[in-house]
């Protein structure tokens, strides 16, 4: 501004600097300080979100593998395998193989059930399949008795649990294609005079446990691991990363040659929680037995633990240092804005102030009240930061009470279900004499239930959380994504005849993590709805819409009334009864919430017996390319 003529304006300059800079320099000192009390204040809590997600994490895999070690000893001494330890004949046999079958299509977890003699050769082999568990005949069946895992359970004690390493299936010297996580688990049988007669052996899928972990983390900043106590990744940052341990071109991809400072805390630590910082970024790091987990199910009466178990597993929570600084960034550059408009206020008043003093006697009038104006703005600037400070506070208090409740709820309800569940294997084991096989199928049937209540549980946390999932949106591969999640789902039953139509170069700006839980449902309801065709065919391509990404997943499977078609989005809604498909009524919900975070919408359409087709829009993104479908395209 130009002072009124007469008034020298270097004179005006040095006036309004010796005013000026003191106060400039106390609001950026102010500001800064500020800018680092925020920073650390978004720090701590994205290391809470970290610590939180952890825990969650390791209560998915509680979840996951707390029934095997109880279904391991349950199998081991339940009345069957016990007469046909006590006498080994063709009617005996027999009756132990319908009962695994029974057992296997019971729990629908398990990829093989097995029976092996004290050698440690294969007596009953029962398998997954689309159809339901299959026994396998004996010219098919591998040789156990050389294998480690086989060798070892044939020497436990009664009660104990074998719980491998999570590693991948071979059949007849060959990784099975394509590749499939398992935990072997197993428990010892004895006869009713004490003597060992053989084992049992279960092979747990290891998919559903990681795909959980998956989605547990889906919300939270970073990246989340999974590595053993040699330092390969069961779930790692890049698939290539992956079973080092399996596949000899990848022996030397680990955490300790990637990241050997963090390693060599990890060891140091000797399994207490970790949290380091990195040049690559910020690591927290929690350690889980995996035997304590399978035995924390088993009700204390029955004295069990874990033998041969794996020593840990690491749950690593990996934040790179960008990403973490572009979050602090973004939560204090605020302060930099604020000093910015207090420094220009500063140098007009005084620029003003300076020049009228100069200009008249009445300056020091005009000085005192721009004096007081700046005393003014920095007061209303201290109340405004106490009052975002307070309703920061109050924020990050509803969202820590919020999160203390959810966990609370999910603990509070698991020790019932654990409770029930336990209690009903104790009459099993301990009062079996007295019960008939109407009685111990109803007990089965409770555990079954409570069982059930468990995943619920989870789901319910994951609907929740998808409410409040930051979106981090990047051009996604939807075409690679789909298909890999159809291999995963083929996997689970080779045998059935599947044809999978998945489009060629269909992409979207979205968030990965959360697109993946879109497709898993959709791709996950198509598969389980056409699992009673005897031949199915399942389709992903683009939608029509010019304005929007577009996407249709369609099957030939049990299909439904149009007339409820407004109930397939309601939260446990559910078309079919748990005797045609089993399910929560959650999936479809959480698809939902996604689609309208994205800016999306969902809609379904269908025909009773003749399919359904669901189509879902991603706000104003590019639409996908469209080509001609191949007649069968592999998965």
């Amino acid at each position: 501004m130009t002072p009124r003529p007469g008034v020298p304006v270097f004179a005006v300059a040095t006036r309004a600097a010796l005013v000026a800079l003191p106060l400039l320099a106390v609001t950026a000192a102010g500001a800064a300080w500020r800018r680092g009390a925020d920073r650390a204040a978004a720090t701590a809590r994205i290391e809470a979100r970290q610590d939180a997600a952890l825990q969650r994490i390791e209560l998915a895999a509680a979840a996951s593998l707390g029934p095997c070690g109880a279904d391991a000893l349950y199998l081991a001494t339940s009345p069957l395998v016990r007469r046909w330890a006590d006498r080994d004949d063709d009617d005996t046999r027999d009756a132990v193989t319908q009962d695994l079958i029974a057992f296997a299509r019971v729990r629908g977890r398990y990829d093989q059930v097995r029976l092996l003699d004290p050698d440690g050769r294969t007596v009953v082999r029962v398998d997954a399949a689309a159809a339901g568990p299959v026994v396998v005949a004996a010219a098919a069946v591998r040789d156990e008795h050389a294998r480690p895992y086989a060798a070892a359970v044939r020497t436990l004690p009664a009660g104990d649990v074998y719980v491998s390493r999570l590693d991948l299936d071979v059949e007849h010297g060959a990784i099975v294609q394509p590749p499939r996580p398992v935990l072997r688990l197993g428990a010892a049988v004895f006869d009713s005079g004490g003597a060992r007669r053989g084992t049992v052996l279960i092979d747990a899928l290891g998919a559903p446990l990681l795909d959980r972990l998956r989605q547990t983390s889906v919300a939270e900043p970073g990246q989340y691991w999974l590595v053993d106590d040699a330092g390969y990744w069961m779930l790692g940052p890049d698939p290539a990363d992956e079973w080092g341990f399996v596949d000899p071109a990848r022996a030397g991809v680990t955490v300790a040659a990637r990241y050997p400072t963090l390693w060599s805390r990890l060891a140091a630590a000797d399994g207490a929680p970790v949290r380091i910082s990195i040049g690559a970024g910020e690591v927290a790091v929690t350690t889980v037995a995996p035997g304590e987990l399978v035995i924390r199910d088993v009700a204390p009466a029955a004295g069990a633990h874990a033998a041969a178990a794996p020593a840990r597993w690491h749950l690593i929570a990996f934040l790179p240092r960008a990403e973490l600084d572009a979050r602090v960034a973004a939560q204090t550059a605020p302060w930099w804005a604020i000093w910015t408009v207090s420094a220009g206020l500063i140098g007009i008043v005084t620029w003003l102030g300076s020049s009228l003093s100069l200009r008249r006697a009445r300056a020091r009038r005009a000085e005192a009240e721009a004096a007081a104006a700046i005393g003014a703005l920095n007061d209303d600037l201290e109340r405004r930061n106490a009052e975002l400070a307070r309703r920061t506070a109050e924020l990050q208090a509803s969202n820590q009470e919020l999160e203390a409740f959810s966990y609370s709820v999910s603990h509070d309800l698991r020790a019932p279900l654990r409770a029930i569940d336990g209690l009903s294997q104790v009459l099993v084991d301990k009062h079996a004499d007295g019960l008939g096989d109407v009685a111990r199928g109803y007990l089965q049937r409770v555990r079954a239930a409570a069982q059930r209540m468990g995943l619920l549980i989870d789901d319910l946390l994951l609907l929740a959380r998808s409410s409040r999932a930051e979106l981090r949106p990047t051009t996604v591969d939807v075409t690679a994504m789909a298909r890999a999640i159809a291999a995963d789902l083929q996997a689970t039953a080779p045998d059935r005849d599947v044809t999978w139509a998945i489009g060629d170069d269909l992409v979207a700006d979205a968030d990965p993590a959360l697109l993946q839980v879109v497709l898993h449902n959709l791709l996950g309801n198509a598969w389980k709805y056409t699992s009673r065709r005897p031949r199915a065919t399942i389709v992903v391509e683009a939608g029509d819409a010019d304005d929007a990404a577009t996407f249709v997943v369609r099957d030939d499977g049990a299909g439904f009334d149009m007339a409820y078609a407004d109930k397939l989005f309601e939260p446990f809604e559910r078309l079919h009864g748990q005797d045609e498909f089993a399910g929560n009524g959650v999936g479809l919900a959480l698809v939902q919430r996604i689609v309208e975070r994205h800016g999306g919408r969902i809609w379904a359409e269908g025909v009773v017996d003749r399919g359904a087709t669901f189509t879902f829009t991603l706000g104003a993104s590019p639409p996908p390319t469209r080509r001609h479908l191949p007649r069968e395209a592999a998965a």
